[in-house]
């Protein structure tokens, strides 16, 4: 960061005071490892002021009334000098993305600054920090060493891409047995330079204490938190095998929980399901309805959370249940994707397959629901989005001292049929996909569509990537890996 800052040494005295100036360009050496250590409190606020001050005062969209920087409702943007607060106005930049890295931010922030230097001296000024202000993404929390479990996944590798550009570092635990190491080497290729050094691999079992005590020692400074998706996911499956799903979903979470506590860390976002509402008849969503699920999934899923729970209660944990609806697409780069073990069992990945000629046509379980086409209906969202969720839910528990329990849908809000989805992806790919109809899949429900107001009020994130770009998102990825990892 100071190596970054530095680079723009000449803007520095215009917008920083002389604290934050010396702290972000002097006063944070390197240790011998490499990592970036700030010195003091004061030196850490200094530097979380400067960035923060770049990031919101300067890098989003203003206007002389004082309207909200970047749309990430985080205070209102003072200008001393209405007319520079007029340049900006006249010079829309766009909004900073959820989940960027201070990197980003701070190059966004320098086109915002070239505007100023358009300026005389005298009215390049503007107000400091409002004290009550938080920031977006405080260097703690970009610097913050964290567990994955199961980071290898399909959400899991794209979750780890964002976290290493975010600037953590990372030990990744996977025992790979849906999974693939090489999902890692290519989160790698796509991650900015340097992050090798802040991942560490560890094939190892989240049900194994063995296996995590050397996962939380793998870091060079002590697990800050953990992001929980180690587990297994098909609904057919839990009802096939209730006993494996009991024994990993919970029993896993059990055995994390256990290790959390035995090394000091309180704090784990959690991949929880959608599915834990059951069968509802009123939508959309909202995360105060009932859970009465209906399949062993859902059921070891909202045990976890139960359990996490108990410890906010207990401990003073912080915690994030993140509700997940349906997650597809892939990475744009094509490079990491959805690799499902044999025949997929969910929707996405299934076209994806026939569209490549893996499979032959589309089954489609049931077209007699009560949905406006017959088939079943789900709130489908691009993993990228998921994965920058997981980011923002991070930030969100690393500022906060207190025990924290928030509860979140993460989907688009919308509803998209079976049908629907064909369609989107013929559209995208002008690949026809033939299917066949079969009766219901035991397990499914009609429908499932997510209140989203909660996640925007609480972290300023929503689902931004439309299902078209899902649909050429994961044909990219598909067509470039026929076989998947393999």
């Amino acid at each position: 960061l100071g190596t970054f800052v530095a680079e723009h040494r000449p803007a520095v005295p215009k917008l920083l005071g002389p604290l934050a100036e010396q702290a972000v360009l002097n006063g944070s050496p390197h240790d011998a490892g490499g990592a970036f250590r700030p010195q003091g409190a004061g030196a850490l606020a200094a530097i979380q002021e400067a960035v923060h001050l770049l990031a919101h005062h300067i890098g989003g969209f203003a206007d002389a009334a004082g309207k909200e920087v970047g749309g990430l409702q985080q205070g209102r943007a003072d200008f001393v000098d209405a007319g520079a607060a007029e340049v900006l106005a006249g010079h829309r930049l766009k909004p900073l993305p959820v989940g960027c890295c201070l990197r980003q931010q701070i190059h966004h922030a320098s086109e915002g600054l070239q505007l100023f230097q358009r300026r005389d001296a005298s009215s390049r000024h503007i107000l400091p920090l409002r004290p009550e202000w938080t920031p977006c993404h405080p260097l703690a929390a970009c610097m913050a060493p964290l567990l994955i479990t199961g980071g290898a996944g399909f959400i899991g590798s794209h979750t780890v891409l964002v976290l290493l550009e975010a600037g953590h570092e990372l030990v990744v635990l996977d025992n790979f047995a849906n999974s693939s190491p090489l999902a890692l080497d290519r989160v790698l290729e796509l991650a900015p330079a340097g992050a090798d050094q802040r991942l560490h691999v560890i094939d190892g079992d989240v049900r194994c204490a063995e296996d995590l005590d050397r996962a939380f020692a793998a870091a060079a400074a002590p697990i800050t938190g953990v992001v929980h998706f180690a587990g297994r996911k098909a609904v057919r499956e839990s009802v096939e095998q209730p006993l494996l799903y009991w024994d990993v979903n919970l029993g896993g979470t059990r055995s994390l929980a256990d290790a959390m506590a035995r090394h000091g860390c309180e704090l784990v976002v959690f991949s929880s399901t959608a599915t834990v509402y059951g069968e509802p008849e009123v939508f959309p969503l909202v995360e105060t309805m009932p859970t009465p699920p209906v399949h062993p999934y859902a059921q070891t899923k909202l045990a976890a959370e139960q359990l996490l729970a108990a410890m906010v209660r207990s401990r003073g944990w912080r915690v994030a249940a993140l509700r997940y609806f349906n997650p597809v697409g892939a990475h744009p780069s094509g490079r990491i994707g959805e690799d499902p073990d044999g025949i997929p069992n969910n929707l996405f990945p299934y076209i994806t397959q026939v569209a490549a000629g893996r499979l032959e046509r589309l089954r489609v379980f049931g077209d007699d629901y009560p949905t406006a086409d017959g088939t079943g209906e789900r709130d489908y969202l691009h993993v990228m989005d998921l994965a920058e969720a997981h980011a923002v839910a991070l930030d969100h528990l690393l500022q906060r001292a207190e025990a924290t329990q928030i509860t979140l849908n993460l989907g688009t809000g919308r509803a998209r049929s079976v049908l629907e989805v064909v369609q989107a992806f013929e559209r995208a790919t002008g690949i026809p996909i033939p299917y066949d109809v079969l009766p219901r899949r035991a397990g499914d429900v009609p429908k499932l569509e997510a209140s989203v107001q909660a996640a925007a009020q609480l972290l300023g994130w929503q689902a931004r990537r439309s299902l078209e770009q899902m649909c050429s998102d994961g044909w990219a990825w598909q067509r470039a890996n026929p076989n998947g990892y393999r």
